[in-house]
């Protein structure tokens, strides 16, 4: 049993050196995007909803482009989220 899991390992050890795929690779991304997405999406919304300065919330609402013309307001087209996700999947399975 001893040698058996020696060389497993062994043999694990030179599969990931081989086709350089160690699994802190794998989830390095999620440990460096979760917390970034979150503190994108807390200065996002502190940015257009907490803000205590009218001006700031004003530039939000006329600053949009294309079908998105209020940022303050959430997309009826689901086309921003709906794409976000799409990209963020994409991102993970590459």
């Amino acid at each position: 049993r001893f040698h058996f899991k020696k060389n497993l390992r062994r043999i694990i050890t030179e599969l990931y050196i081989r086709d350089n795929c160690h699994p802190f690779k794998a989830t390095l991304l999620v440990w460096v995007q979760i917390p970034m997405w979150v503190c994108v999406s807390l200065a996002l919304r502190n940015c257009s909803v907490g803000a205590l300065d009218s001006a700031v919330q004003e530039q939000f609402a006329t600053g949009g482009t294309l079908w998105f013309t209020d940022l303050t307001a959430p997309d009826p087209t689901w086309i921003l989220p709906v794409s976000l996700g799409i990209l963020n999947l994409l991102i993970v399975e590459v």
